[in-house]
Formats: C-alpha cells, structure tokens, sequence
C-alpha cells in the first residue's frame, strides 16, 4: 500500500478518475467513491486479506456468540477480556479495544487499515452495546451480556456485520482520499465550505452503508450456518473467507456506482 502511506496520490493512470472528480465543479460523493475503488482495486484486495482486519470482525463475530454460551464471563477471557468489576457499557467497549489493540500486534506489521479496522469495531460495538446495556442501578455484566446477546440473532447480525464493513471501506475511502480532497476546498474549488464538507462526508458514509446492504443477508446465514456447525465457537480462520469475500463484494458494488 506503499504510495497511498506516503500522502498524495499519485497523478498516474489508474488514478486518474479521482482527480477528475476532485477538480470537478461541485464534489460528488458515489463518483468519488467509485472512482476510488476502481483505482485503489488492489489495496482493497490487500485489506481482505490483511490478517489484523478479520481479527477485528472476528472479535465481533466472539462478543457476539459469548452470549449464547453457558458461560459469558469465560468465553470473554478467552478473547483476553477481563470480565470482572465493569461499571459500564463503555468500560466494556474500551477493554474490547484494549484486547484488540494486544491481537493485532500478533498478527503481522500494522497499517493504517489495521486502525481503521479497529475504530470501526469499536464503534459498531459503543452503537450496538452502550446505551443497551444501560440500567437505573448501573452496568453489571449481566446487562451486558443481555445487550451482546441481542446483536446474536442471526438477522441482528447481519445488520452488525453490514454495518462493520461499511464503516470500514468509508474510513478506508477517507484515508487514501483526505490530503487530495484537502487541496480543493475554498470558494472556487469543488467543496466551496465547511458546510459542503459535512455534506459531502454524510453522503459518503450514506453510499458506503447502501453498497454494504449487498453483504447483510449474507453474513446472517454465515453467523448461523456457522455457530450451529462449531456449537458458538466460529475460529479465527474459519472468518478469513468471509471477511475477504465481504470486502470484494462491497468493492464491487461501490465500483458500478449503485
């Protein structure tokens, strides 16, 4: 991913359709986005396969099946997430991420998309788990597990997972794009005011969350299919096809500019 890291993008061939789009009158949020996916086709390739990445939706995939177990507090431990004296959602949410943060480091050198990875778990899991696990006498573990087991229902998940990756690929457009876009805001460029900032960033997050529908119903069979076949214990390996084939199908969508 090696020019992308370094800042600017290069003004070559296959990025050509960016700058198209960026020095264009008014900037349009699904064109750049699709212009994006197709120049950056095999650094989106790479994400799906980066180890770290399925570590992070793997983490989803295990918080979420803990609460199907007879023991919600042991299986927590296993994914290296202290279980004990938690006051709230959020304190969960942070030693998730404090776990995650550990796993990663395992898993082959970091890149940004490592931390993309992790900041959107993090904040399907802050959506999904802190105000439901919310109670007049305070968080227990028990509030959270009820709040962790209403993401494991297979249609639930599939909405999680969706959600994931649509974060994901919106972060990762946001990255490989931001210094560029950086060069055209001012009121003769093609994002004249803060004003079409927040509007552009809105529309790109809406277009990322409709391309990533195309892997919802999907990911709720896979979430059945497989917890019945390990009895609630997915594997990490057992999760690679999937976040691979979810990334490349999202990939696509975003490419043909639905």
């Amino acid at each position: 991913m090696g020019h992308i890291r370094l800042g600017r993008l290069p003004k070559t061939q296959p990025w050509s359709g960016v700058f198209e789009v960026l020095e264009s009158e008014s900037l349009d949020a699904t064109r750049l986005a699709r212009a994006t996916a197709e120049a950056a086709h095999g650094e989106f390739w790479a994400i799906g396969q980066d180890r770290a990445v399925n570590y992070c939706f793997w983490v989803l995939v295990r918080t979420a099946t803990a609460a199907r177990t007879s023991d919600f507090a042991a299986e927590l431990e296993r994914l290296g997430v202290e279980a004990s004296n938690l006051t709230s959602g959020m304190a969960f949410v942070n030693r998730i991420a404090q776990a995650v943060d550990r796993g990663v480091r395992g898993r082959g050198q970091a890149t940004p998309f490592t931390q993309i990875a992790t900041l959107s778990l993090r904040e399907v899991l802050s959506a999904n788990l802190v105000e439901q696990s919310k109670s007049l006498f305070g968080t227990s573990l028990q509030e959270i597990e009820s709040a962790c087991r209403r993401i494991s229902t297979q249609k639930r998940f599939g909405e999680v997972a969706k959600t994931f990756f649509a974060n994901l690929m919106n972060r990762s457009i946001r990255f490989i794009t931001d210094r560029e876009i950086s060069n055209h805001v001012g009121a003769a460029e093609s994002i004249s005011s803060p004003k079409e900032v927040q509007r552009f960033e809105k529309a790109l997050r809406r277009y990322c969350d409709e391309s990533a529908k195309i892997v919802e119903e999907f990911a709720a069979g896979w979430f059945s299919k497989h917890n019945w076949e390990t009895n609630n214990d997915i594997s990490e390996d057992a999760t690679a096809a999937f976040t691979a084939y979810a990334l490349e199908k999202i990939q696509m969508e975003l490419r043909e500019g639905r």
